[in-house]
C-alpha cells in the first residue's frame, strides 16, 4: 500500500509541474493543491478482536459427596443425614421442622434431596410406569404424574413432577434405578436443582459411606 501511494504521488507531481510547464500557471504547488489533485483512498481500521468471557463456575467451591455408586456437589451450607437409603442432604436444621408436613408460608427456602439407589430387572421407562401406578392406586384420581424425558450428565433419565411439592428424577446404571428427588420449596429453586444435577456422576467407588 506504501509503495502504491508514493507512486500516485510521483505521478501526480510529474503531471502537475507538465501542466504548469504547458499553460504558463505560475501558481505555487501548495499543499492545498496538492490534497485537491491527489484522492487517496482512506485506509479502512482493521477491527480489533472480541474474546468471550469465560462463564464462572457456580458449583466450584461447593462440597463433594460420595456414596456407593455415585458422586454429587452441594453448597457449603447443605449437610448430609444419617439415613442410608434413600440417602439425604438438607439445608436446614431438621429439629426446626419435625413433626409437622412441609408449608410453604413458613418453610420457604428449605430444601431436601434425596437419593435412592433399587435394584431391578425392569428397563427405566417400565419402572416409572410401575411407580405412576402405585401412585395412582394410592392418591385416586387427584394423583398428579407429569413425565418429561431428559437427562443427566449424558444419562437417559425421565423427570416426574407428582402431587407433592418438588419433582423427582428416576435414571437407571446397569441393574440400579437411582432415584433423585428435589422436595420441599424446590419448586422455587429450579437452576439451583440444575446446578446440582450437573455434579452428578456414577462412580466405580462402593464404599458405603458419605463423605466430602
Amino acid at each position: 500500500m506504501a509503495i502504491l501511494t508514493a507512486f500516485l504521488v510521483t505521478c501526480t507531481l510529474i503531471s502537475y509541474i507538465l501542466f504548469v510547464e504547458l499553460t504558463g500557471t505560475k501558481n505555487l504547488l501548495t499543499a492545498q493543491n496538492l490534497a485537491a489533485l491527489i484522492h487517496l483512498p482512506t485506509p479502512t481500521p482493521s477491527p480489533t478482536p472480541s474474546y468471550a468471557t469465560p462463564t464462572p463456575d457456580p458449583t466450584a467451591d461447593w462440597k463433594e459427596y460420595t456414596h456407593n455408586s455415585f458422586l454429587i456437589k452441594l453448597p457449603p451450607e447443605w449437610q448430609p443425614t444419617n439415613n442410608e437409603n434413600p440417602i439425604q442432604f438438607l439445608n436446614y436444621v431438621p429439629s426446626q421442622t419435625s413433626g409437622r408436613e412441609f408449608d410453604p408460608s413458613t418453610d420457604s427456602g428449605n430444601l431436601k434431596i434425596e437419593v435412592y439407589q433399587n435394584k431391578t430387572k425392569l428397563t427405566l421407562q417400565q419402572y416409572v410406569e410401575q411407580q405412576k401406578n402405585n401412585t395412582v392406586d394410592i392418591r385416586g384420581q387427584e394423583a398428579i404424574w407429569i413425565e418429561t424425558k431428559t437427562s443427566i450428565t449424558g444419562t437417559e433419565a425421565i423427570k416426574v413432577k407428582g402431587s407433592t411439592p418438588g419433582f423427582t428424577y428416576y435414571l437407571k446404571q446397569d441393574s440400579d434405578i437411582f432415584i433423585i428427588s428435589f422436595a420441599l420449596d424446590f419448586d422455587n429453586y429450579t437452576e439451583l436443582a440444575d446446578q446440582i444435577l450437573s455434579t452428578f456422576k456414577f462412580t466405580s467407588q462402593d464404599n458405603g459411606t458419605v463423605g466430602n
